[in-house]
Order: structure tokens, then C-alpha cells, then sequence
């Protein structure tokens, strides 16, 4: 006779939502707990919703196949409306090229469009000096925040229970369980496996089981003009990867986001109270560089302005799989809202069923490198060319900078 299986989720962001969800509707009794009450708090409220399914790296390629596949039972709040990738030079439009051709390999609807002739881009892209566009039909948006709460409901009527407001203080193995005591005394709650869905608090969740995996926050700008101003229909969004600059409409507002500054570490403790931080000052000259990339009309004022957090790896890879050293002790961190439907369903399958992870997300694939070269190749990767010495990055809430940050992804944060 089977027994069914107690798991505890440590976060309620879209990934421990999602996973949840995949758990509880696989039977197992789940409860998830997370250190915040309004939706607000976590990094996925912040997110701009961007789901691009072409990587180049395959496995996160699958991943976000599996998210579009399971965000469709969530139409309120996800839509499959494509998405373009525009080029300004030659060597832009080589990169391109190739891109289409290996998303074209995968399986994938990826077109090549010459331009600016191509009267199909949004209406507030600047046509003047694209060269060349890619097109992948099956990229979608999503409100990321609405498409959490809608996991969380279908999670529930499943079983699952949430319990906001009630931070995992202590994590310890105890007669072959795991224990989870919170800061309120009476509650305690046992399970047979823990996940870490964390986000950008896995460091300091990470420590309360005496675990230590190379995950770095950092800040990034995101900004909303006013609605209407100006007028936008809802349509694919647009990257321009030579500039580092992405945007999408938002129902009747339009959003443009930037990679192209140098980045910028959050410290712990300027997350205590959520993913929400100050606007940086020093973000507004690369937003002004950023709608340049936007027609003339289509530029504006911000109306909301975003200082989002997400996390960073030495590789741009998540870690989603078990613990080497902890029984029964998973971790699926460093996922932004494209893989993260995709994710809970692979780790979902791994723990009811036994099934395998991908190697490259392994847990202990950078055990016995340095924490300063791990934290350095990090950091780079924020912007893919990004070649600056990274161990000059200024430290968020440390003594170099009084600036706070917080962050986004152009394909899904």
C-alpha cells in the first residue's frame, strides 16, 4: 500500500506555487509556507511577464515549452502572442540568423522578416536602422502576478495548503523527516521531502539548512508609462539584444525594461521587507538610452518605475534537482516565470515518481570553485557582453553604495 507522500515548499513565489500545484495534483499532501501575506512582496509581482521559448541553451528551451503548455490553462492571465527579436546591424542580424535557425531545429515557428519594411512590429517600435527581425509565434506574455494567483487557486482546490505570513525560521532533519518550525510556536510542520523555492532570499534559506549555493541578487530597472500615453494594443513584445533593451504592452500601458548599466548586487538585508526597492537614480540614463530604441511619439515620461530583484548563477542556469548532501532536501532556485511551469513539472515527476533531472541544473556542479570566480562570472552575465571587471560592482546597501535595486527578466522573470 502506498503512502502519501508530506512535502513542504519553502516560497509562494510562481515557482513553489507551480510546484505545488504539479505536487498536489500528483497526490501528495503539499503545504507551502512563505515570510510574506500580500502579493506585492515577491519577486514575481515585479516581473514583466516576458516568456520567451527559444534559449540557447536546450534544456531551459524545454523548460519554457512545458510553461507555455501549462500557463494555457490560465488564459486570464497568459496569452501565446509571439514575440520579435530586432537587429540593427550586420552582425546583429548574423546572430539572428543563427538564432532562427537553431529555434527552427528545435521544433520551434521562427521567421526571419526583412525590415523596416515589414509592416508587422508593434506600433511603437522605431523602424529607423532595423535591419533585420526574427519572429517566434509561439512566445507569450503573462501578468505574472495574476498568473501566480491563479496557480495558487487551482493548487488549492487540489489540497495544497498556502500559509503566508509564516517564515521557515528552522529547517532540521529529525527521525528520517524533515521538521519546519516557524516563527509562531505552535507551528511546526513535518514533512517527508523539502523544496526551496526561494528566489532571490535562497541565500539566507539556503544557510538555515547548511546548504551554500553561488546564487547572486541583483537590480535591474523596469518602467510604465501612464495608460494611454502612449496608445498601445496588446501584441508581441520586442527585444533588441545589441542594445540589451526589451518592451511590451501591458493591456493599455506600455513597459520597456534595460540591461544596458553595470550590475548591481543586493545585499540581504534590503530584502528583508520584500522585492520592492528604491528607484536607483542611476538607472534613468540607461532607461533614457533604452526608448531610444522606441518611435518619437511612443517615448514618454514614467509613470511607474520598477527597481525589480532577480537571481543570478555563474552560468544562467537554475538549480532544480535534490541535494547531494541533504536527504530528501530539493532546491529549485534561480527560475524566472518562463521555466518555472516547466520546472515544477520535472522536479514534480522527480519526487513522486523517481524521475530524472537534467545535469546541468545539478545542485553541486560548481562545488570546489572560488566563491569570488563564481560570484565574478555572475555578475558578467547580467549583460551578456558585459566584459567590466565584476569584483568593482557596488554592493547594494553596503558602504560603497546607499542605492537600493530590484529586478525583472526580458524573457520572464
Amino acid at each position: 500500500m502506498s503512502v502519501t507522500p508530506r512535502i513542504a515548499i519553502v516560497g509562494a513565489g510562481i515557482v513553489g506555487t507551480a510546484l505545488a500545484w504539479e505536487l498536489a495534483r500528483g497526490g501528495a499532501t503539499v503545504t507551502v509556507l512563505d515570510s510574506f501575506r500580500g502579493e506585492s512582496s515577491g519577486s514575481t509581482a515585479f516581473a514583466p511577464g516576458f516568456i520567451g521559448v527559444y534559449n540557447d541553451a536546450p534544456a531551459l528551451t524545454a523548460l519554457a515549452g512545458t510553461s507555455v503548455d501549462r500557463y494555457r490553462s490560465f488564459a486570464n492571465a497568459f496569452s501565446v502572442r509571439g514575440g520579435w527579436e530586432l537587429a540593427t546591424s550586420d552582425a546583429g542580424a548574423a546572430h539572428l540568423e543563427d538564432r532562427v535557425a537553431a529555434a527552427r531545429e528545435a521544433g520551434l515557428d521562427a521567421r526571419l522578416h526583412a525590415l523596416p519594411d515589414d509592416r508587422a512590429l508593434p506600433s511603437f517600435v522605431d523602424p529607423r536602422g532595423v535591419i533585420t527581425g526574427a519572429h517566434y509565434a509561439g512566445d507569450a506574455s503573462a501578468d505574472p502576478a495574476i498568473l501566480r494567483r491563479e496557480i495558487q487557486r487551482a493548487a488549492t482546490a487540489q489540497g495544497a495548503v498556502f500559509r503566508h505570513g509564516q517564515t521557515a525560521q528552522r529547517m532540521t532533519r529529525e527521525s528520517g523527516l524533515w521538521r519546519i518550525q516557524t516563527e509562531r510556536a505552535d507551528t511546526t510542520v513535518d514533512a517527508d521531502h523539502l523544496v526551496l523555492a526561494t528566489g532571490v532570499w535562497s541565500p539566507e534559506a539556503n544557510d538555515r539548512v547548511g546548504i551554500d549555493l553561488p546564487i547572486y541578487p541583483v537590480a535591474h530597472p523596469y518602467v510604465y508609462a501612464a495608460p494611454n500615453a502612449p496608445r498601445v494594443e496588446p501584441g508581441p513584445f520586442v527585444r533588441w539584444p545589441e542594445h540589451h533593451v526589451y518592451a511590451r504592452a501591458h493591456g493599455d500601458t506600455l513597459g520597456i525594461g534595460t540591461y544596458d548599466h553595470p550590475p548591481v548586487r543586493v545585499a540581504r538585508g534590503d530584502l528583508a521587507a520584500g522585492a520592492g526597492l528604491e528607484w536607483r537614480a542611476d538607472f534613468d540614463s540607461a532607461v533614457t538610452r533604452a526608448q531610444q530604441r522606441l518611435r518619437p511619439e511612443a517615448r514618454f515620461v514614467p509613470s511607474r518605475r520598477v527597481n525589480g530583484v532577480f537571481a543570478m548563477t555563474p552560468d544562467n542556469l537554475p538549480f532544480l534537482g535534490p541535494h547531494a548532501r541533504q536527504p530528501r532536501l530539493w532546491v529549485a532556485q534561480a527560475i524566472w516565470v518562463t521555466h518555472a511551469g516547466g520546472a515544477a513539472a520535472e522536479l514534480s515527476a522527480a519526487i513522486l515518481r523517481g524521475g530524472s533531472l537534467r545535469s546541468e541544473f545539478a545542485a553541486d556542479r560548481f562545488e570546489g570553485r572560488p566563491e569570488r570566480e563564481l560570484r565574478d562570472a555572475a555578475l558578467r552575465l547580467y549583460r551578456d557582453i558585459y566584459a567590466n571587471d565584476a569584483s568593482s560592482t557596488p554592493v547594494v546597501g553596503s558602504a560603497t553604495s546607499s542605492s537600493e535595486g530590484e529586478a525583472t527578466a526580458p524573457d520572464g522573470s
